[in-house]
């Protein structure tokens, strides 16, 4: 089953609470399932669904738990993984029972999971949206992939948002399951568009917190300290006419195809857009998230830039110009 062979159904997706990236492509996702006469629910958080209801206003919405896992690069990202391996646990157990619920309750045919290992229903189809399934953990890789795999090869799907040659992720999903594994390509939900470049500068900071607002409280610094005309996109209550909180899919569009550089986490989505939208982009590897530093070491795109926070913070000036 690929996302075209989805007609006419009702249909309920449910993106994993880490950073925008998981809501993003998952709205790229609804644009089409819309598309094809699909009645759709999303399932999030509150922050999520703010941001799919700027796109979509119309949709059924269901307010549900993430994941809350956090994030701080001055820690040992084992340790942090340990320590909260329990309450991912009790999350993956908890959202079966809301997607069982939810699944009856409207009547679900398909359910579309983003990384939300426990979010599925014995009620209907369910489908596993990752591009992950042997995450590069530097030890306990192959524990790590088993468990994984054990997670996903309980849907009836895995949908991986790649290329089936060239792929973006390399062997990030080069494990054999028992359902089928499909390759449905990346996943935007913006389009190229030759614009004025009138930004300088644009930064988008996301991820779990606290690194994510770290990250925009460091490099905000450095853009003040310059001449540069430039935005910032984020999630911080912050007033000024400089940031933008939380754009829909075409502010963002915008903002991205109006400005001569883009700074972003490298996260997997952002690599996706910004190749889509050939963005001259700097990609800052969060550091401790493997699966970033792995992508910034094997991506190769005549857009992207791929630099360590440190070296950039030390050499801004040189990046930017």
């Amino acid at each position: 089953m690929l996302p075209e062979d989805i007609r006419n159904k009702k249909v309920m997706i449910a993106p994993l609470d880490w950073g925008m990236g998981h809501v993003t492509r998952s709205l790229a996702l609804i644009k089409d399932l819309v598309a094809n006469g699909n009645e759709l629910v999303f399932a999030g958080t509150k922050e999520q669904i703010q941001i799919a209801k700027q796109d979509y206003p119309d949709l059924t919405y269901e307010l549900i738990a993430g994941y809350d896992i956090t994030l701080d690069s001055a820690k040992s990202t084992y340790w942090q993984m340990i320590t909260q391996s329990a309450k991912m646990q009790k999350s993956i157990k908890q959202e079966e029972e809301v997607a069982q619920s939810l699944a009856l309750k409207y009547g679900i045919d398909i359910i579309i999971s983003d990384n939300r290992y426990g979010f599925k229903s014995s009620k209907c189809e369910n489908i596993i949206l990752t591009h992950q399934l042997s995450p590069p953990v530097p030890t306990l890789r192959k524990a790590v992939r088993a468990q994984v795999v054990k997670w996903v090869n309980k849907f009836d799907f895995c949908w991986v948002p790649d290329h089936e040659s060239n792929p973006i992720c390399g062997d990030l999903n080069q494990v054999e399951l028992k359902i089928p594994k499909l390759k449905i390509g990346p996943l935007s939900r913006m389009n190229f568009e030759e614009l004025t470049k009138d930004i300088d500068v644009l930064l988008i900071s996301s991820g779990p917190e606290p690194e994510r607002s770290k990250f925009e409280k460091a490099f905000l610094v450095k853009l003040k300290s310059t001449d540069l005309l430039f935005k910032v996109v984020g999630q911080s209550a912050i007033k000024e006419d400089f940031y933008v909180n939380n754009p829909s899919g075409k502010e963002l569009e915008k903002l991205i195809n109006s400005s001569k550089k883009v700074i972003s986490r490298a996260g997997y989505t952002a690599i996706m857009e910004l190749t889509k939208l050939k963005a001259a982009a700097i990609l800052v590897p969060t550091k401790g998230q493997y699966e970033q530093e792995f992508l910034a070491s094997h991506v190769k795109n005549d857009f992207l830039v791929f630099v360590s926070e440190k070296t950039l913070l030390e050499n801004f000036t040189s990046f930017i110009d």
